[in-house]
């Protein structure tokens, strides 16, 4: 049966664009956390431009599929976006995140995709049906 919950509009803050070399997974409960060492910094506020200078970060997400989580593979090269929650970085399966290309026509296409969503940074969501 689908219900009808009404109008929410959501502003996110704090997006932020990297792309990562993915070192290694570690189990959580219910988060996984990823070490990752930040190559790149496409979108961020500053203190996720910090996160280059940092170069070793870990971010969380959800350990099952079912809530969003994400699977990604160690040693391999990603583009992820996540937003900071309790100044911790998160991504889901909401986010955009994607291998990071090896050819360079994907790689142009790839900036055209990051150019837009570096000016998108508002999501609304117009009905949520149950």
């Amino acid at each position: 049966m689908l219900r009808f919950l009404g109008q929410i509009n959501l502003r996110i803050f704090g997006i932020s664009a990297v792309r990562a070399f993915i070192q290694g997974k570690k189990n959580n409960g219910f988060f996984s956390q990823y070490k990752m060492k930040v190559q790149t910094v496409f979108k961020g506020s500053r203190n996720y431009r910090s996160l280059k200078r940092m170069k070793k970060r870990i971010f969380f997400t959800p350990s099952n599929p079912l809530h969003c989580g994400i699977h990604i593979s160690s040693h391999k090269h990603y583009i992820i976006s996540g937003i900071a929650e309790k100044n911790l970085p998160f991504s889901d399966s909401c986010m955009y995140i994607s291998d990071w290309p090896e050819s360079v026509e994907e790689r142009r296409a790839l900036g055209a995709v990051l150019q837009s969503y570096s000016k998108n940074c508002e999501c609304r969501v117009d009905a949520i049906l149950v």
